[in-house]
C-alpha cells in the first residue's frame, strides 16, 4: 500500500498488525513512517495548489513542511526547487517594475533579464522587459543627443570668430572683384 502513495491506508494496516503484535516495533516503525509520508503528501498537494495560484513562496514553504516529514522525497525536492527559482523570480519582477517606474531603464532591463532566466515561460515579465529595453534605448538616445548638442554648441562658439573672418574675406574679395 505504501508502495502506492496510499500512506494513511497502510498506517491504519500497520497499527492493527502492531497491536496483534505488541512485542514486533517494527510494525510502529512502518505506521509512524506512512503517517509521516501520508502528511508529506497533504502538505505536497496544498503547495501544488499555492503553486497554481501564483503564490511561491508560501509554496516554498509548505513544501519544506513537507519535507520535514519525509526529506528524502525527491518529487517534493524537485516541486520546492522550482517553486525557489518561480518566487525569486516574481522578486525580480517586482524590483524590475519598481525599477520602471523610477526610470531607472538600463537597471529594470537587467532585473527582469534575470527574471526570465528563473522564469523563461512569464509573458508578463517579457512584455515589461521589452518596454524597458526600449525605453533605456530611447533615454540612451536622448542623453547622446543632448551631448552631442552641447559639443556642437561648444564647436559653434569656437568657430564663430573664424567664420567672421572668412565671410569678410569674401566680402572683400566681391569688392575687389566689382571695382
Amino acid at each position: 500500500m505504501a508502495d502506492d502513495g496510499k500512506f494513511t491506508e497502510a498506517a491504519e494496516t500497520y497499527g492493527k498488525a502492531a497491536s496483534l503484535d505488541t512485542s514486533n516495533q517494527t510494525y510502529l516503525k512502518l505506521q509512524s513512517d506512512a503517517l509521516n509520508k501520508a502528511k508529506a503528501q497533504e502538505l505536497r498537494e496544498v503547495a501544488e495548489h499555492e503553486c497554481d495560484a501564483g503564490d511561491f513562496a508560501t509554496a516554498v514553504e509548505t513544501f519544506n513542511q513537507a519535507l520535514e516529514y519525509d526529506p528524502y522525497n525527491q518529487q517534493i525536492i524537485d516541486e520546492r526547487d522550482e517553486a525557489m527559482k518561480r518566487a525569486k523570480a516574481q522578486e525580480l519582477q517586482a524590483q524590475g517594475e519598481h525599477e520602471l517606474g523610477t526610470k531607472a531603464y538600463a537597471k529594470a532591463v537587467e532585473t527582469l533579464k534575470q527574471a526570465l532566466e528563473l522564469d523563461p515561460t512569464n509573458q508578463k515579465v517579457q512584455a515589461e522587459e521589452l518596454e524597458a529595453e526600449k525605453k533605456a534605448k530611447r533615454e540612451a538616445r536622448k542623453a547622446l543627443l543632448a551631448s552631442l548638442s552641447e559639443e556642437d554648441k561648444e564647436a559653434q562658439r569656437a568657430w564663430k570668430p573664424t567664420l567672421r573672418q572668412a565671410d569678410a574675406a569674401k566680402e572683400v574679395r566681391a569688392a575687389a572683384i566689382r571695382m
